[in-house]
């Protein structure tokens, strides 16, 4: 028996002819077909802002890269979010990652291009973002809001 899992995400009505004829050309019987809904994927405009700020943060801390922002703030606020949400990622991150050293860590996420916020919802990220402004906020780092900058609706 083989047990393929296949996975077809529909995002609007077109995309159900092109499954149904996926369907018709499975050749294994019986077949189980499951449905759930999904929450919205993260925008091009929220990955747009995460990274205007990550150059920001860059930028003011002078001794840093873009890409390592990235990395530091994928670990500090995605990791959280993507554990509550993904059981068996945290699992598997928490198991390769676990004994790395914190530079390590950083190194490994930017060089590796682990998928952090690709794999958010819009919430998730919202959120990844919030936290990020408030402790930045706190270090004197201001963020550049895109509704101020001619850039209306970049978040969301």
């Amino acid at each position: 028996m083989n047990d393929k899992t296949v996975r077809f995400v529909l995002e609007g009505k077109p995309d159900i002819d092109r499954l149904a004829k996926r369907i018709e050309a499975i050749s294994i019987w019986p077949l189980e077909v499951s449905v759930s809904s999904k929450e919205a994927s993260r925008t091009t405009k929220q990955n747009r802002t995460l990274h205007m700020w990550f150059a920001d943060i860059s930028a003011a801390l002078c001794d840093t890269t873009k890409e390592e922002v990235k990395a530091n703030c994928n670990l500090v606020y995605g990791r959280p979010l993507l554990a509550e949400s993904d059981p068996e990622w945290s699992s598997a991150f928490g198991y390769i990652f676990e004994n790395l050293s914190m530079p390590a860590k950083l190194k490994a996420i930017r060089v590796l291009d682990i998928p952090f916020t690709r794999k958010m919802s819009v919430k998730q990220l919202n959120s990844y973002m919030e936290q990020m402004r408030r402790d930045y906020a706190e270090m004197g780092i201001s963020l550049r809001d895109p509704d101020m900058q001619g850039m209306e609706g970049l978040r969301g």
